[in-house]
């Protein structure tokens, strides 16, 4: 397992971890208190600079201990980051322009908040996931 890989095996489950925490802090909060009685401003900032740090953090910890890997890419490393890529604009584009939307609709902040939010997520891990299919079973 080359250092690319180890470190979407690392990122993946942090998105998974974090954003899975929020959710659960989230959904007790409209149940009882609607969109109106939430304040999910603090949280969904602790998330994103949690999830930033938190990688930031585990990749330099990786680094520390495959000092000699990490630097080291090939040209499949930028092939299956590339590949992935083009997952990534679609899964993306989708709840950025359906926050548009809801923009140009005068939508609750809330709901553009959170589209975009978990739209940037699932394209996180869908490309995380597309990386990791590559590297296993390859390219093609």
């Amino acid at each position: 397992m080359n250092y690319q890989e180890k470190t979407i095996l690392i990122a993946l489950p942090l998105d998974f971890i974090i954003f899975g925490a929020y959710s659960i802090w989230l959904i007790p909060q409209l149940l009882n208190d609607g969109i109106e009685g939430v304040d999910y401003r603090g949280p969904v900032i602790l998330a994103l600079v949690a999830s930033v740090l938190l990688t930031i953090i585990s990749q330099i910890l990786l680094a520390s201990f495959n000092h000699k890997q990490a630097n080291l890419e090939d040209v499949r490393d930028k092939e299956i980051r590339r590949r992935a890529s083009g997952y990534t604009l679609a899964f993306l584009a989708a709840p950025y322009l359906f926050g548009l939307i809801l923009a140009i609709a005068e939508a609750d902040y809330f709901y553009i908040v959170h589209v975009m939010l978990f739209g940037g997520v699932l394209a996180d891990i869908v490309t995380s996931l597309a990386q990791l299919r590559f590297y296993r079973k390859g390219i093609n």
